[in-house]
C-alpha cells in the first residue's frame, strides 16, 4: 500500500506508528537499523501506550507498547481503534499499525459520516484528533486519523535542540509502504476513495522490518 505526497488531497503524511512489544524491543529495532530516537519515551496518559519516535524530513515513524493493559481497554470505549488488538497481533491477526495524517493548511472539515472525534488524555488543546471510520477502526486495516496542529509533527520540532534537529533524516516519508498479512487491501482502497485518499497495491521488499507484522518501504 504506497503512500506517495499527492494522495490526500487537502491532507498530508504526518506519521506512521506500529506496534511493539515493549520498550526494550523498540529500542533494539532502532540500534539494528542504526537509527536514532527523536525524543525520550512518550507516555500516552490514560491510553496506557507509551512509543518513541525516528523522525524524517517531513514525518516521523513512531514505535509504540502497551504500559497498562487495563488502561488500554478501557480507552478502546473512547477511541475505538482495536489498540489492544493491534498490539497483541500475532494472536488477533490485527494490523499493527496506523497512518496519521495532518491539514496542509490549517484545520479543515471532515464529513461526519467518514469521521469521528477522538479527544485523548494526553491531548493538549481543544480540538480533537479525527479518526476515519463512522463506528470503529476495523483490525483488518490500519487506523487513519487526523491530528490537530497542536500535535503536527511540524510543531512538535518547534524548538528541539539542535542536535536532535540534525539527527532527522533528510529523506521524505512520503512513498513509504506497507504492509501486514491480516490487512484487507482491496476493502481499504475502496474506504480510501471515499474519504477522499488514494490507496493501492504495490509489490513489497524490506527496509524497516518488524518480523511476520509489517514491512515500512522508505525512499532512498
Amino acid at each position: 500500500m504506497p503512500l506517495s505526497d499527492n494522495a490526500f488531497g487537502h491532507l498530508e503524511l504526518d506519521h506512521i506508528y506500529a506496534f511493539v512489544e515493549s520498550e526494550a524491543s523498540a529500542r533494539q529495532l532502532l540500534a539494528r537499523h542504526h537509527l536514532q530516537a527523536l525524543w525520550p519515551a512518550m507516555v500516552h496518559q490514560g491510553q496506557g501506550t507509551a512509543s518513541i519516535a525516528v523522525g524524517y524530513a517531513d514525518g516521523y515513524i513512531e514505535l509504540v507498547w502497551v504500559t497498562d493493559s487495563d488502561l488500554l481497554r478501557s480507552a478502546e470505549q473512547q477511541h475505538r481503534a482495536n489498540l489492544t488488538a493491534r498490539a497483541h497481533w500475532r494472536s488477533t491477526n490485527a494490523v499493527p499499525f496506523g497512518i496519521g495524517l495532518r491539514a496542509k493548511n490549517g484545520q479543515i472539515e471532515l464529513p461526519d459520516s467518514l469521521w469521528r472525534p477522538y479527544s485523548p488524555t494526553w491531548l493538549r488543546g481543544g480540538t480533537p484528533i479525527q479518526m476515519l471510520g463512522a463506528v470503529q477502526c476495523e483490525i483488518w486495516r490500519p487506523s487513519v486519523f487526523v491530528v490537530p496542529e497542536v500535535i503536527a509533527y511540524p510543531t512538535l520540532l518547534n524548538g528541539i535542540p539542535e542536535e536532535l534537529s540534525k539527527s532527522l533524516h533528510k529523506r521524505s516519508l512520503n512513498g513509504a509502504k506497507l504492509s501486514a498479512p491480516g490487512m484487507r487491501i482491496e476493502a481499504l482502497v475502496d474506504l480510501g476513495a471515499a474519504a477522499g485518499i488514494s490507496l493501492s497495491r504495490s509489490s513489497l521488499s524490506p527496509s524497516l522490518y518488524i518480523p511476520d507484522a509489517l514491512e515500512l518501504i522508505l525512499p532512498q
